[in-house]
């Protein structure tokens, strides 16, 4: 892919200048581009003045697709905006000519205890990515989390926000929310452009013909019984052990702890089986959730609880909002701005520690409360989100 026009020679700030002790960051440089919610057209920019399309690697665009489809309906909506959109390979990036290289979860590099072939991979992205930014290409990140979702090794953490925060010529946040967080955090990040879009629904990417009976008859539930979920991948910060012990505290001989996901580890494993082997009312499904069977433990659910112990923006949630399931959620992150754009009927905040009165007071007051069958999820349409994006490439080229 050829670029028409040179790059511009940008000047990078000190990366070690994050302002005196104390002090208050600057408001954060975010651009026009505004969540869905918002009103009025978006303002789309011809693609150059040479009319061609603006090429886009994206890191990563269909490779997790089965397991993570959010960056595949992405690049899909940004194509849909005429624009051309690859998958990241390192040769890609060394060898080609791009106009925007989007980087999704950058953190992966940073691991707990780094032996030499994760330093030469750490070492080759930033290399291939320096490449690419000096043939011109502009560097977006989409701020999914705040860092790695395990601690990382300290150094290589610091080593890696060091290099990549002056390589980066726009973020794109998640929301207000998530935005406001990190510039708390990494301050560097208010004078770099932002940009505020929103997640968008998983409707499109999940088969869903199975309805509510059908799902609970196949995994051997009646129409009596009250279903809690814990639907996706299981990690520590999580906090799904704490949710079976929480549930197990529950005296309530119709409820059901459904936990469906593959475990990462043999402790945690150990940790959620200790409770799962003394209550039978919980049972837990220790694998990778395929698409046909996302939407037999979502239907089958009358409530989706996810724990976490710390979160910046669920994906979860809304894949759960997306199979028209209530969630409860901590109030972290960008949860409670997910509960004002969908309605408090659809999602239920709490603080603290997961417990047996949390539960309780969930499968009470908060799922007798009416709501309509669908959960309002038009602002987290694909191709609106597709317009914003496509924007926000433009703003920074």
């Amino acid at each position: 892919m050829t670029r028409p026009s040179p790059a511009r020679n940008l000047p990078d700030p000190d990366p070690h200048d994050t302002g005196p002790p104390g002090s208050r960051p600057p408001e954060p440089r975010t651009a026009v581009v505004r969540s869905a919610a918002a009103s009025g057209p978006v303002a789309v920019s011809p693609p150059d003045a040479a009319g061609r399309p603006v090429c886009v690697l994206a890191a990563p665009k269909d490779r997790f697709r089965a397991t993570q489809p959010f960056h595949a309906l992405l690049a899909g909506s940004v194509e849909a905006q005429g624009m051309v959109v690859d998958e990241f390979t390192p040769r890609r990036c060394l060898m080609g000519r791009y106009d925007i290289v989007h980087l999704h979860h950058p953190e992966k590099f940073v691991t707990r205890s780094p032996g030499a072939r994760d330093l030469a991979r750490f070492g080759a992205f930033f290399s291939v990515l320096g490449a690419q930014r000096r043939k011109g290409a502009r560097i977006v990140w989409t701020a999914h989390n705040e860092g790695p979702h395990e601690p990382g090794h300290p150094l290589l953490e610091r080593l890696y926000w060091r290099l990549l925060l002056p390589m980066l010529d726009g973020v794109i946040y998640l929301s207000d929310s998530s935005r406001a967080q990190l510039v708390r955090s990494k301050p560097r990040l208010s004078r770099i452009p932002g940009f505020v879009i929103p997640h968008g629904d998983f409707r499109a990417a999940y088969a869903n013909g199975i309805d509510r009976a059908t799902a609970r008859q196949r995994l051997g539930y009646t129409g009596t019984e009250r279903v809690l979920a814990f639907v996706g991948n299981i990690r520590a910060y999580k906090n799904v052990a704490a949710l079976a012990r929480a549930f197990a505290d529950l005296p309530d001989p119709d409820l059901r702890l459904l936990i469906a996901g593959h475990v990462h580890t043999a402790e945690l494993a150990a940790e959620i089986g200790m409770v799962t082997a003394h209550d039978p009312r919980i049972r837990l499904i220790d694998a990778f959730v395929d698409g046909d069977d996302m939407q037999l433990y979502l239907n089958a659910a009358d409530l989706v609880v996810l724990p976490f112990r710390r979160i910046l923006n669920s994906g979860s949630a809304i894949l759960a909002l997306s199979f028209d399931r209530p969630v409860l959620v901590p109030d972290l992150g960008s949860l409670r701005e997910l509960q004002g754009l969908v309605g408090a009927e659809w999602v239920q905040l709490f603080r603290g520690e997961i417990s047996p009165d949390i539960l309780r007071h969930a499968l009470g007051r908060f799922l007798s409360q009416p709501r309509p069958p669908r959960a309002p999820l038009e602002s987290l349409a694909w191709d609106r989100i597709g317009e914003q994006t496509a924007a926000a490439y433009r703003a920074v080229l």
